[in-house]
């Protein structure tokens, strides 16, 4: 979450899962403080990359 979050040690972030934990759909792995964010890294914005994926599959999304 973020640009150069990870500079932030952590801080500003709980895990609820582990690294390699088997996670179910709907489950919880992360909450954040977003002012926190905001306030000590580089950007909030949190970029997501698709790979391997057609065109058709993609659905294309506006936000509000």
């Amino acid at each position: 979450v973020g640009i150069d979050t990870v500079k932030l040690s952590g801080e500003g972030f709980e895990a609820h899962v582990t690294s390699g934990q088997a996670v179910k759909q709907g489950e919880l792995l992360l909450t954040f403080d977003l002012d926190y964010i905001k306030q000590h890294a580089a950007s909030a914005v949190t970029p997501v990359i698709f790979t391997n994926v057609s065109e058709e599959d993609m659905k294309h999304i506006q936000m509000k």
